[in-house]
């Protein structure tokens, strides 16, 4: 058996070596969604609301369309329903009357119940910890100035960049997109490719990405390895990034090494920033409410006497209650107020 497995581990790591993109979804796997507003699976009772019922609490959203099939019994696709709920993470589902599928295969036909998950407004309290925006602030001979935002819809697959000063645009390309991990190692489009390895091969539940590239135009920009001390432990402790200019694609490639600590709860405590030669190293911190909460992060200059100069500050913004549309109505499509 332990040849099996060590054979069959290796054919895995010769196919997970070959580049990988990633997949394109229209849609999540369960269900269509309503709204941008995301959710997690949980094991919580949902509720289910019987077809032209609906809460006493008016003020929810309308997450997710939800559909399961099985035999003719009423209470077994209520269960099948309310775990469904559960995965999809809504807090109750608003039923609409069961269909009966014919069948063929069968003498017995089958059954279909639908519903629209929904998520009170009440229950939303862990997107506070969702970052809204950052504020980028450079350092000017008056003080600190506002160079540029940057605005994230609430699914992280959208950002919007606002240059405030004309400079924002070129000190983000220089100063933060080049080193900000989001983007290196958990962005997920069409523009990159990876490899991987699973750190469980018997059971094929843990991956962990060694190595992405990034392109433009079908022209390779970047290339990130990533290093873990632990492959268990999602969080690498270093990476080597080598990129050309994104506008200068026919550059030589430049070698930068990041080298990360995290602190327990997951989150970046700071990076150390060791660019390619004769270019001055850089250290990029966070710091932290007392519970936890990360309010954004400073940018330093490493002189040589061992000084650290501040010429960068990103403050973190993030999302309230208050962000969101209310009180809700049975037949109404329910957004955040900004355009999604």
């Amino acid at each position: 058996m332990r040849i099996f497995y060590s054979f069959f581990f290796l054919i895995f790591l010769c196919c997970s070596a070959c580049l990988q993109t990633y997949p394109v979804r229209d849609t999540p796997p369960i269900g269509k969604r309503l709204s941008p507003i995301p959710t997690f699976a949980h094991n919580k009772e949902v509720t289910l609301f019987p077809p032209g019922s609906f809460p006493a609490d008016s003020n929810y959203f309308k997450i997710v369309t939800l559909e399961v099939k099985g035999p003719n019994f009423y209470k077994d696709l209520q269960k099948k329903m309310m775990a469904e709920g559960a995965k999809a993470g809504v807090d109750a589902v608003l039923l609409a009357e069961p269909k009966t599928i014919p069948t063929d295969a069968s003498p017995y036909p089958e059954m279909s119940l639908s519903g629209i998950g929904i998520k009170y407004h009440n229950q939303l309290d862990y997107l506070t910890n969702f970052v809204k925006s950052k504020h980028i602030y450079h350092r000017v001979d008056t003080g600190w100035e506002q160079v540029a935002r940057i605005d994230w819809s609430l699914d992280f697959k959208e950002q919007i960049v606002t240059d405030l000063t004309g400079t924002g645009d070129s000190i983000l390309e220089r100063y933060v997109k080049p080193y900000d991990l989001w983007h290196l190692l958990w962005e997920q489009n069409e523009n990159w490719k990876y490899t991987f390895v699973n750190v469980r091969p018997q059971r094929s539940t843990t991956f962990r990405v060694l190595h992405r590239k990034y392109y433009i135009e079908g022209k390779q920009q970047k290339s990130c390895k990533f290093y873990f001390a632990d492959l268990n432990d999602p969080r690498p402790h270093k990476a080597r990034i080598y990129a050309k200019p994104p506008h200068t694609l026919s550059a030589p490639y430049s070698q930068t090494v990041l080298i990360m600590n995290w602190r327990p709860n997951g989150l970046l405590a700071d990076m150390k920033i060791i660019p390619p030669k004769k270019a001055p190293k850089l250290r990029y911190s966070q710091t932290f409410k007392a519970d936890g909460k990360c309010l954004g992060g400073v940018m330093q200059w490493y002189r040589k006497d061992g000084e650290h100069i501040t010429f960068l500050k990103i403050a973190y913004e993030f999302y309230t209650l208050e962000d969101f549309q209310g009180p809700a109505s049975p037949n109404a499509q329910y957004l955040p107020k900004e355009k999604w």
